[in-house]
């Protein structure tokens, strides 16, 4: 993963100074952000895979030049703007046990991010402008993206959900005199979001399913089966179209293709290109077990008859 260990060190250092931060936040919520933050943190082995919420301000060190100092800062920030959106999305979605104090928590970390952002840029700077419009762009994402099923239509827009994580990659490049280069950046950074978003709605299918979230997997399934929108999936179609008719086969080739877009992008740093192929790969990877298991079946079914066969 030489997208992440030659920054362990520093990721680790930051993610303790975020815990220093919540430790002096008042009771309860110091120990319940303390739990939050532990689902995130990747020196834990059962961590999610948001590397790309920390991690992206060292990856833009090599284009930018941005020092250190101002790559801790923005992943401190991306930290508590990352707890800040999952928490939205927890209580939004139902999966959290006290909402009061998950809302509490989250406007805490809000602070924070805020704090450290107005620190590194005065009111003027156009990076609020980037913060407004990130903003409404998570708001279009949370709102919009099951009656535009964005994953068919505008597939960019699926970023949309995660829309703030570009707050840090933007934020190097005002830093830097780079600006210029923002739109090229955004798309880059867009690009592995919907990889990361469809790798996680491959995980998650079932909960979506029975949710009726909006996900990636689920769309494709119904628009490559031309299934109308007024027939509701079931557990047992979608696990047949899986398993049956490799339909995460065609799913991990759509991954490949912006992974083929990445490629070419000069703005992509080698760590946002290798991070996009590790997540394309997962799909691809998982689409081939299948078909292996299933081809194993079918063997042994072939052999179970030919055994018979000669018996009789």
């Amino acid at each position: 993963m030489h997208w992440y260990e030659p920054f362990r060190s520093e990721i680790e250092q930051v993610f303790q100074d975020a815990e220093c931060i919540i430790e002096a936040f008042p009771a309860p919520l110091n120990d319940a952000g303390l739990r939050y933050i532990e689902k995130f943190n990747p020196s834990n082995d059962r961590s999610t895979n948001n590397y790309i919420c920390y991690c992206l301000p060292y990856w833009m060190q090599d284009m930018t030049g941005l020092s250190t100092a101002h790559c801790r800062r923005l992943a401190l920030a991306s930290i508590f703007g990352m707890l800040y959106y999952f928490i939205q999305d927890d209580v939004m979605d139902n999966d959290c046990d006290n909402k009061a104090e998950q809302l509490a928590l989250g406007n805490l970390c809000y602070i924070e991010l805020l704090d450290i952002y107005r620190q590194m840029f005065p009111p003027q700077s156009p990076l609020w402008d980037s913060f407004r419009q990130y903003t409404w762009e998570w708001v279009h994402g949370v709102t919009s993206e099951r009656e535009q099923d964005v994953f068919m239509t505008d597939r960019l827009k699926v970023a949309h959900k995660s829309a703030l994580v570009k707050l840090s990659s933007s934020g190097a490049l005002f830093l830097t005199g780079m600006e210029d280069k923002l739109p090229h950046v955004n798309e880059a950074v867009d690009t592995v979001l919907v990889c990361l978003q469809m790798t996680d709605d491959w995980a998650d299918w079932q909960t979506d399913l029975q949710d009726g979230s909006y996900n990636c997997l689920l769309a494709w399934i119904r628009s490559i089966q031309q299934i109308p929108t007024d027939k509701p999936l079931t557990e047992e179609l979608v696990r047949h179209a899986i398993t049956v008719s490799d339909i995460l086969a065609s799913f991990g080739q759509e991954a490949l293709k912006l992974q083929a877009k990445l490629d070419a992008m000069p703005e992509a740093s080698p760590q946002l290109v290798e991070f996009n192929h590790s997540l394309a790969n997962i799909l691809v990877e998982e689409a081939d077990h299948i078909r292996q298991q299933r081809e194993v079946l079918m063997m042994g079914g072939l052999s179970y008859w030919l055994s018979n066969s000669v018996t009789k």
